[in-house]
């Protein structure tokens, strides 16, 4: 198209010039040379005619240029404006979001924590005044054996091999009973039972609860309420702790008194024991040497002096049968205050034995 233009040029400006050179140069007396010269001028005018033109045709497209190039940036920061507007916009509801679920998990935390404190202040309310339930299972159950929880259309379920791994599967389901021995699922055609003292570790699931035991198969129980999930975990937790109150005997070495000191509880009907004595005990008879009984009559001023000092001698007399620093329970209504105190004393007799002895 640019030849074309350029011939054109070329047959208006060539015409025009060879009569302009034939009227200035006739003095040369050459047509031909005249009109050699009218040819290379015309291609020189068409060529700077062109030149300027690209030149404002160059110009032109660079404004242009500058112009779109302005506007794509315009455009590029008006999107990146946009874009960072819903970035903050996301990332501002994702961090409601996060704030929201997480008020809603602290709430949900705080509700359970609340229930569980309720279910468990129930459950040694009704271990301590023991208001068992009346069910069909009473002249199976053992003599001093009483159910205290029901929960009916309970799954039992099994771990078997699926893929390689094992899965739950539900093998009964039935009404489930809570004693203070064993947990018992009744369906119409048997009856399926734990006992306590097999169970090693109980695990809260979602809606179930995971049984082990010290030998076979673990058990699953569901699905359930929270409730009553947290009414068989804290009612186990308990009847083992009572379990384990029916007799104690622990020793604590003292290296600065060279012997034993000995905690030891015990129930007599419905009333369990916690002692503290030394071993020097064993000594302080009319076959040994006046001093030992010395010894151990110091022993059991020391160890008075050491439970003052932690603030527990509260609540201990000297008892005349044993000659034994005691403090007494009802049980099973105290369990709870002799479990704890229970645990202080192992903990501060495994800290702080060999502050008892005061060298005398």
């Amino acid at each position: 198209m640019k030849v074309t233009l350029a011939i054109i040029l070329f047959s208006f400006i060539f015409p025009i010039s060879a009569l302009f050179f034939i009227r200035t140069l006739y003095f040369l007396g050459s047509v031909s040379l005249i009109y050699f010269i009218s040819f290379c001028f015309s291609i020189f005018i068409t060529y700077l005619i062109f030149k300027l033109w690209n030149k404002h045709k160059y110009e032109k497209l660079e404004e242009e240029r500058i112009i779109q190039a302005e506007k794509e940036k315009e455009e590029r920061n008006r999107r990146y404006k946009e874009l960072e507007e819903e970035r903050q916009k996301i990332a501002k509801e994702k961090e409601e979001e996060r704030i929201r679920k997480a008020k809603e998990e602290e709430e949900e935390r705080i509700r359970q924590e609340e229930e569980k404190k309720r279910v468990s202040k129930e459950i040694e309310d009704i271990i301590k005044n023991k208001r068992f339930l009346q069910t069909s299972l009473d002249n199976a159950l053992g003599g001093e054996e009483n159910c205290y929880i029901n929960i009916n259309n309970t799954g039992w379920y099994e771990p078997r091999k699926e893929g390689g791994r094992d899965i739950y599967k539900e093998i009964y389901r039935g009404n489930l009973y809570i004693t203070n021995e064993k947990i018992i699922l009744t369906t119409n055609s048997e009856t399926k039972n734990i006992s306590l003292g097999e169970i090693v570790e109980t695990i809260e699931g979602k809606n179930v609860i995971e049984i082990r035991k010290i030998k076979g198969k673990n058990v699953l129980f569901g699905a359930m309420t929270k409730t009553n999930i947290y009414s068989i975990l804290i009612f186990i937790k308990e009847i083992k702790k009572i379990k384990e109150l029916g007799y104690i005997y622990k020793e604590f070495y003292s290296n600065k008194r060279g012997l034993n000191y000995r905690i030891e509880i015990y129930a007599e009907n419905e009333i369990c024991k916690l002692q503290i004595y030394s071993e020097q005990e064993d000594t302080a008879n009319d076959e040994n040497p006046p001093e030992c009984t010395e010894k151990w009559e110091q022993d059991n001023k020391d160890i008075k002096a050491w439970l003052e000092k932690h603030n527990l001698f509260e609540g201990f007399d000297f008892e005349d049968e044993y000659y034994r620093w005691t403090i007494k329970f009802k049980f099973p209504y105290e369990y709870t205050n002799l479990y704890d105190l229970k645990e202080k004393l192992i903990k501060l007799l495994k800290e702080d034995i060999e502050s008892i002895y005061s060298g005398n």
